[in-house]
């Protein structure tokens, strides 16, 4: 399987609705999977405003981990103001966000930690990312030395969530617009493959907030996976 540059070159209206694992994700899957917007397209998400808290279902605590500069605070922007922000503020620690969606039929209540990758701020982490639902490691996929980092991330969350070893945890590669060569984006697909199969991760989004490119996807695709890895129908 391979990535194509083509591909990539889509607009927001016309971009057909489906489900990132299948087009990023090589390592091995589970035998059943959880449901994508691939196999139901009727399915969107909502982003809910002013509604009362007995209405909330789930409160799902997410981490949003990567080196600094890598497009973690530019993605969550563009997910939730579908806007794109060129020249985001550098996050100062942590920066905390609460949003209330629904999907699947289900009232969910995001509380995303978006954790700064500078290193003067490492004493921070260990506070914030304990007790987490689900997390996405981010990189810059077109830095490929920005995937060096993604072990000390992975380790991060999983040392401090070491009671839940199944928690889900993301892969994701931000800014492919950037990368127009076929031959680069293959080399970097594989050193890709090479990571997760290293750090037994399942899934690998790729994206770009500039383009709007699998960003809602990605975020969908860990809400939808959660909702699977719990059973929750």
């Amino acid at each position: 399987m391979s990535w194509h540059v083509d591909e990539l070159v889509d607009t927001e209206e016309e971009r057909p609705a489906k489900e990132p694992a299948k087009e990023t994700a090589q390592a091995a899957a589970p035998v059943e999977q959880p449901a994508t917007t691939a196999e139901q397209p009727a399915i969107q998400t909502k982003l809910l405003q002013n509604i009362s808290q007995d209405k909330i279902q789930f409160r799902w605590k997410i981490c949003v981990v990567g080196p600094g500069g890598v497009g973690k605070s530019t993605m969550l922007h563009r997910y939730f103001y579908k806007q794109f922000l060129p020249d985001m503020i550098m996050t100062i620690g942590v920066s905390h966000m609460s949003h209330v969606i629904e999907r699947h039929g289900k009232v969910i209540n995001l509380i995303i930690w978006d954790l700064s990758g500078q290193k003067r701020f490492e004493v921070l982490h260990p506070a914030y990312v304990g007790d987490a639902t689900g997390a996405f490691v981010v990189f810059d996929i077109s830095q490929p030395d920005t995937l060096d980092d993604v072990n000390k991330w992975v380790e991060l969350i999983r040392r401090y969530n070491v009671n839940n070893k199944s928690l889900p945890i993301v892969l994701v590669g931000t800014k492919v617009d950037l990368l127009t060569d076929q031959a680069q984006l293959d080399c970097i697909y594989k050193t890709i493959e090479e990571k997760m199969a290293e750090l037994e991760l399942q899934y690998v989004c790729v994206t770009s907030s500039k383009t709007n490119y699998n960003v809602t996807e990605t975020i969908d695709f860990l809400v939808d996976y959660i909702l699977w890895s719990r059973g929750i129908q």
